[in-house]
């Protein structure tokens, strides 16, 4: 069982108390699928390890370093996201989100310091807070932290140690009232999805060897049934697909 991994109520919140990485090339952190459970027509589970979210990376992140003045372009920024304290708030219900930022801020959080990660989506099943999620099966999300192009090596292998071994982030699984459940009334909490641009180098690939693949997952599928088989998932990968990063 991977510890990262957890089932959110569509009134639930993760919230997390962290510091960034030493300097990088980038970093992010962003709430994935996990898994999914079957459905009428597709038994079984997978385990799809992608996300429906945009990331919040070094780009976005709000940080202690970073005031309501700080320039967001990294061109002409002097204010660094590295090696500062930030605070996300994960969850799919917009009224939620609100109470646990007055929470934080409240407690001594500068508001600058915090991050909302809407959670709300339709392509995730989020458990209803009052059936048993066993019965229900609801999807499992799970949280990726990533670093890459480490500049400091050296800070980054002991920001890798220190968070493994030592309570460097802390991670907070808020459940909310059976009471609030009840509530009919919708406040689903997203964002636009916002994919990256493709490059014309990208799009030449994808439409040298597009075709190739598509037969090639229609020949999986084909011999899979002839044997009395059936895929639990098959998606198609688009070019502009953002990967979860």
């Amino acid at each position: 069982v991977c510890k990262q991994n957890f089932v959110l109520g569509k009134n639930d919140a993760i919230i997390v108390i962290a510091c960034t990485p030493p300097n990088s090339q980038y970093f992010s952190l962003q709430t994935n699928i996990f898994s999914k459970w079957s459905n009428d027509t597709t038994p079984g589970i997978f385990f799809p390890e992608i996300s429906p979210y945009n990331a919040l990376n070094n780009m976005l992140l709000n940080t202690t370093s970073r005031n309501p003045d700080s320039s967001r372009d990294s061109s002409t920024s002097t204010i660094s996201p590295y090696n500062s304290a930030f605070v996300t708030i994960s969850t799919p219900s917009t009224n939620t989100a609100m109470i646990a930022k007055e929470a934080l801020i409240n407690a001594g959080v500068p508001e600058w310091a915090i991050n909302i990660d809407a959670l709300g989506s339709s392509d995730v099943k989020f458990w209803d807070g009052i059936s048993d999620w066993k019965e229900q099966l609801p999807d499992t999300l799970e949280m990726v932290y990533r670093i890459n192009g480490a500049i400091d090596q050296q800070g980054a292998d002991v920001y890798v140690l220190e968070s493994e071994f030592f309570p460097l982030h802390h991670a907070y699984l808020i459940r909310a009232p059976t009471s609030i459940y009840n509530d009919d009334n919708d406040d689903s909490l997203s964002v636009p999805w916002q994919p990256r641009i493709v490059s014309s180098e990208e799009t030449n690939y994808s439409n040298e060897y597009g075709k190739a693949l598509d037969q090639f997952a229609i020949d999986i599928n084909n011999t899979a049934k002839e044997q009395g088989y059936a895929l639990s998932y098959y998606g198609d990968v688009l070019t502009a697909m953002d990967y979860g990063y």
